[in-house]
């Protein structure tokens, strides 16, 4: 399954960061701010995204971190959105033996989806396997190193061991989606220490009990959004 594949690409930059002892850093908003607007930097966010857009899969560990976490500062930014259609994707994924029909389903609902929300690891997962399982290689080696590069920024940040060094979020889903990339099993939530989420795992071979979540982002956003009442 395309998951397995996921998994080994992302199993990879996590091990390497352990076994090279790379310093994790949390977003800086400040810095982002600053640099995103600049359109003499490496990281204008125009251009980061056009990039992305464009299926560039060559930019730096800096440049993507920039692009997700500097997402947070467009107006396009919606911390709790949620596609009409989602639980129309649910339930086409969650189906055990998927036709070809199903997948090419699943393609049309996570490309609607992600013309919206660019960044969603979920959907990049979702139509990198639909990909696979349509034969589409080429694509679904594509989607997976987007999915992996993303993963990677957000692996970058912190441990997710402790409420210090939690991994920073933009998205609710990016956190459950992690842990299954991880080989792991989310089997509860709570919310933890004002800006985090702390997610339980499931029994298992290194015993982790579960991770940290910062989603401080998310809360300044929602709370600086326009009312709709």
């Amino acid at each position: 399954m395309l998951r397995n594949i996921l998994l080994g690409l992302v199993i990879s930059v996590t091990t390497l960061c352990v076994a090279q002892k790379q310093p994790t850093t949390p977003p800086n908003y400040n810095s982002l701010r600053r640099i995103i607007v600049d359109e003499k930097s490496d990281c204008y966010y125009p251009k980061l995204m056009q990039r992305f857009l464009a299926n560039d899969t060559t930019m730096t560990m800096e440049q993507v971190r920039s692009l997700y976490y500097g997402y947070t500062l467009q107006k396009e930014y919606k911390p709790y959105y949620h596609n009409t259609k989602d639980s129309l994707l649910f339930s086409y994924a969650r189906k055990v033996n998927k036709t070809t029909a199903d997948c090419d389903t699943i393609i049309r609902l996570t490309k609607q989806s992600l013309a919206v929300f660019p960044l969603d690891l979920y959907k990049l997962n979702q139509l990198a396997y639909a990909y696979h399982m349509t034969g589409r290689n080429d694509l679904a080696h594509l989607y997976t190193l987007k999915a992996k590069q993303i993963a990677a920024a957000i692996f970058s940040t912190g441990d997710g061991r402790t409420q210090m060094t939690p991994w920073h979020v933009i998205s609710v889903s990016d956190e459950y989606e992690l842990i299954y990339l991880l080989g792991l099993f989310p089997v509860d939530q709570r919310f933890v220490y004002s800006d985090c989420d702390f997610i339980t795992v499931a029994k298992n071979r290194i015993n982790i009990r579960g991770f940290y979540f910062n989603i401080k982002r998310l809360i300044d956003v929602n709370g600086e959004m326009p009312s709709s009442n």
